[in-house]
Parts: structure tokens; sequence; C-alpha cells
């Protein structure tokens, strides 16, 4: 992961101190609609629900893949905080990990 290209979208940070990244700042919708429109490979979001939600928004997301992990929780964090709207997914794909881990792919 470390050799490849990833960018970073932060309101507070002036410097990414990961190799290969690039640190936007601004509006990640426009951004990553630009990107969208380059030729290249696929994107993906990582460990971001806020973003992951503007992104929705916008219907900039192909496709969703959803790790689950065998653990029970009492509370906590939306998983796209600030989604007010039901989306429905049509899965694509589903893979199983030793560890009990599951990968949804919508």
């Amino acid at each position: 992961m470390s050799g490849l290209p990833k960018i970073a979208f932060s309101k507070t940070l002036e410097s990414a101190s990961w190799a290969n990244t690039t640190l936007l700042g601004g509006d990640p919708v426009q951004h990553v609609t630009r990107l969208k429109e380059q030729p290249g490979g696929d994107m993906i979001v990582l460990g971001s629900g806020l973003l992951a939600s503007a992104l929705l928004r916008a219907g900039l997301i192909d496709e969703y893949r959803l790790i689950v992990s065998p653990v029970l929780l009492g509370s906590g964090r939306p998983m796209l905080p600030g989604l007010d709207q039901r989306i429905r997914l049509r899965l694509v794909g589903v893979r199983q990990f030793a560890s009990g881990v599951v990968l949804l792919c919508y």
C-alpha cells in the first residue's frame, strides 16, 4: 500500500507524511469528480464515513465494499454519518476469510 498513490482530504493537515500521498483541501466532491473524469484505475475510500457520505450524495460511488468483522458492539458511530436517504444495493460478491471477516460487494 505504501507504494500506491494516495490522496488525503483534510481541513487541518498542512502536510502528509505517508509516502506517495497528495494532500487536498477544499471540496472533496469537486476533486473526486475531476479525478473520475481522468483515465486511470479504480479509487477506494478507506476509513472516512463523512467523505463516503458526501461522495454518495453526489452520486460518485460506483461500488461498495463492506467489511464485516465478527464483533458485536453495544454502541458506536454510524457508518455513513449524515445519510438521510435509503439506498438500495445489489449484492454482487461475497468473500469469507478464515478469521470470520466477510467482505460484501454491492
